[in-house]
């Protein structure tokens, strides 16, 4: 995030010229929506409503008017969310050599928690994996390299440059909604995503952060023994945050190759990630 500076943040606003706003956030339901079981669907849950009649006429609330509120219980990795630079750990240590055991369980995050990232200003550049490919979802054993990438640019016409924010199209996302209207969704453990190569690629490229529209950025297998290794290398090694489960499919239907991004994780003390509604402004 260091790479996006004032310079950068006035660069992105002279990209919009239609002032046509794209939300990337999926819906935060219970269901109908990707979940990861073991985190536990989100839950909205209403704390007064017109059946609390009785008290509000107590209060000397005229019959007839009164208020509606709600809760929200949901986890920090589950929908559309981008995670915070303490969410892994490889060797006992977070990002910037910090301790694993810096993470406690009462206050989380000592260092690196979500509410040190603030708002998130930069270039988008939206690139078209299963359009590259001319399908409408990546085979799920497909890694973007970095030579897919590199065609991807020369396709779309647009060239990644330092401070972007890169959103990786891969057709996943719409892929799951059809699945999940004919009641057969795919696995979340089996998706088509970045490789190492496609992460080595953009690394280079000083990019600021990276989205997909798949459940992790990077590609998974039910199949694999390692453990989400783009993760560390993306997160520990290189400090670049990831956002996960990015609506593209208006933005790239609409041929989009870039924009304005907008994103403000919740200021949630200690946490290793946050809900967001990324904004691509063209």
């Amino acid at each position: 995030m260091n790479l996006i500076g004032h310079n950068e943040v006035i660069s992105a606003s002279r990209l919009v010229e239609r002032g046509k706003i794209y939300s990337l956030a999926i819906p935060i339901q219970r269901t109908g929506v990707p979940i990861f079981p073991h985190r536990g669907p989100p839950q909205r849950l209403t704390t007064v409503n017109d059946q609390d009649q009785p008290r509000h006429l107590n209060g000397g609330v005229p019959s007839g008017t009164g208020p509606n509120a709600d809760m929200l219980i949901a986890a920090t990795h589950n929908g559309t969310h981008i995670d915070a630079l303490c969410h892994v750990y490889s060797d006992w240590k977070l990002y910037n050599g910090f301790p694993s055991n810096s993470f406690k369980t009462a206050d989380g995050a000592q260092h690196c928690g979500i509410e040190k990232m603030g708002g998130i200003v930069s270039r988008a550049v939206l690139l078209d994996f299963a359009g590259l490919v001319g399908a409408p979802v990546l085979d799920e054993t497909v890694a973007i390299s970095g030579k897919m990438i590199a065609a991807a640019e020369r396709r779309q016409d647009i060239e990644i440059r330092a401070g972007d924010i890169v959103l990786l199209h891969t057709g996943w996302l719409g892929h799951y909604f059809a699945g999940e209207a004919n009641g057969m969704p795919p696995s979340l453990y089996d998706v088509p995503g970045l490789g190492m190569s496609g992460a080595e690629y953009l690394i280079d490229r000083d990019v600021a952060a990276i989205g997909a529209d798949n459940p992790a950025v990077e590609i998974m297998s039910s199949q694999s023994t390692t453990f989400l290794q783009l993760h560390l290398e993306l997160l520990v090694n290189r400090g670049i945050p990831l956002l996960e489960h990015l609506d593209l499919r208006q933005p790239i239907s609409d041929g989009v190759n870039r924009g304005m991004f907008i994103a403000a994780p919740l200021p949630i003390m200690g946490a290793s990630g946050s809900p967001i509604n990324p904004l691509l402004i063209v």
